[in-house]
């Protein structure tokens, strides 16, 4: 690489080791792949998670947004949590609000268990078994969509291995 990307430097920069190799994948025309030293997705998550919890990012998993606080000029000032919550059975233990500080990032790990909302943007990959977990649902989405937020890309996915 000529220059790194500010992603690349920020895994170094957390502790991930990359293997000393750019690779060409299929469908690549070039060499532009690199994997964590051990190639699993566990060398870059890892070590990306222990680093920012250690600098004071609380990670809440088994948790549901289910809704957007905003102010009444619509800025996002934080959300609603349904905590404990169960997707095959879509009930909660506790519901809770967070309050934003700098803002509210959304890590909704995509929608590619949510056949429907896969139909409306490309109907042919809607009836495809995925491989995603249970989780990968549309609701974040959907709720951000409906608060005017600018999607890009919806109807790009990954097939296959």
């Amino acid at each position: 690489m000529k220059e790194s990307p500010a992603c690349y430097d920020m895994m170094v920069k957390c502790g991930v080791k990359f293997a000393d190799q750019v690779i060409r994948l299929g469908g690549h025309s070039a060499p532009r792949t690199i994997f964590a030293e051990n190639y699993a997705g566990g060398g870059i998550c890892v070590p990306m998670h222990k680093w920012l919890k250690d600098h004071g990012v609380e990670f809440r998993n088994k948790s549901f947004c289910s809704a957007v606080l905003t102010d009444k000029d619509g800025v996002v000032r934080g959300v609603e949590v349904e905590g404990q919550y169960d997707f095959d059975k879509k009930t909660h233990k506790n519901t809770y609000k967070v309050q934003a500080v700098k803002g509210v990032v959304f890590a909704t790990g995509g929608w590619g268990a949510d056949n429907e909302f896969i139909s409306a943007s490309t109907p042919q990959y809607s009836t495809l078994e995925s491989t995603s977990q249970k989780g990968a649902t549309s609701e974040s989405v959907r709720m951000l969509l409906g608060l005017g937020a600018m999607p890009v890309l919806l109807d790009i996915y990954q097939v296959g291995p």
